[in-house]
């Protein structure tokens, strides 16, 4: 068995600590450096790591691997630093907040043959992977929801932060990365400098109609993302990993009497195989890239059409 690859950690905070514990429940990597400007949260978890810890992220240089969770604004600054020094990257999403900046990223990466890849952990969600297999034919329309409650730590809109996730659905489900048509509208509340709520419509080239919703100012937790064909309704639910597929099959009107109506359908919830988690299957994949055992350019090529759709929603809502 070849020796692990040794990874750098740029940042400590919140999603750091699942990465630590993939990375150390990994056959196939280790963390050598973990890299933040906070000394003491740098060190707290590199302890619980057992690896070093830097100010610096120079100290990533020499590392086979990064990962960079840092808040979304910095995380454009950081990738090129790493992939200036030839170093394979995968960034927490966004890539950046800024399409320009998320562009240059997948640019300097291509430019020199550096490994690229971005944290759109929901395409290792085994509910979506078992839709995938339940489709047998375009879909009409997707309908997603993602609300979280209030997250005081986000440094970015809720469009970079959450929306995106379903724009990269929605792509994945057949929309591809082009689009026709992007509305969208956002709410940002008086004690946040951020859009908290996002709702936009996109209409793709091939008919298809995605309708999304994200916030960050809900009472509970909502992920769900719902495919519509002409012979079904796929629903997922994306953190219960739960799926069901109905189909309606008649419906009539019965007016004899008091005026009813009656529908019949067919529900199934199919088994959804449980396929590892989604992170861990994320870092496996990173691994395979910096090992070159995927297509770098097609990895790569993928990245930059969800941050351009959400780009343009983000213009499309009005000030």
């Amino acid at each position: 068995m070849s020796e692990p690859l040794r990874l750098a950690l740029i940042g400590a905070g919140p999603a750091a600590v699942n990465y630590v514990r993939v990375v150390n429940g990994s056959r196939r990597a280790v963390l050598d450096v973990i890299v933040d400007d906070d000394l003491e949260r740098a060190e707290i978890l590199a302890e619980k790591a057992g690896c070093v810890m830097a100010t610096d992220i120079g100290a990533a240089e020499g590392c086979q691997g990064a990962i960079i969770t840092t808040p979304p604004d910095t995380h454009a600054a950081a990738a090129l630093q790493l992939i200036g020094a030839g170093i394979p990257v995968m960034v927490e999403a966004p890539l950046a907040t800024d399409l320009e900046d998320a562009r240059s990223v997948v640019d300097a990466a291509a430019a020199q043959s550096v490994p690229l890849t971005c944290g759109f952990i929901e395409r290792f969600n085994p509910v979506v992977r078992t839709a995938h297999l339940l489709l047998d034919e375009q879909p009409l329309h997707v309908l997603a929801v993602r609300h979280t409650p209030v997250n005081l730590r986000q440094r970015s809109s809720v469009i970079h932060d959450l929306l995106i996730h379903d724009i990269d659905l929605a792509m994945q489900f057949g929309g591809g990365p082009l689009v026709d048509l992007v509305n969208g509208c956002t709410m940002t509340p008086i004690e946040s400098p951020y859009p908290e709520i996002a709702d936009a419509t996109i209409k793709f080239p091939n008919g298809m109609i995605a309708t999304l919703s994200a916030s960050r100012v809900s009472h509970r937790e909502v992920r769900s993302f719902s495919i519509a064909t002409t012979n079904k309704l796929i629903e997922l639910d994306l953190l219960r990993h739960h799926i069901s597929v109905t189909r309606h099959v008649r419906h009539e009107h019965l007016l004899e009497g008091t005026p009813t109506y009656r529908a019949e359908t067919i529900v199934d919830s199919p088994f959804v195989r449980p396929t590892g988690e989604p992170l861990a299957m994320q870092l496996d994949q990173f691994l395979d890239l910096v090992e070159g055992k995927v297509d770098m350019n097609a990895i790569r090529n993928g990245l930059l059409p969800p941050h351009t759709i959400a780009y343009r929603v983000e213009q499309s809502s009005p000030a």
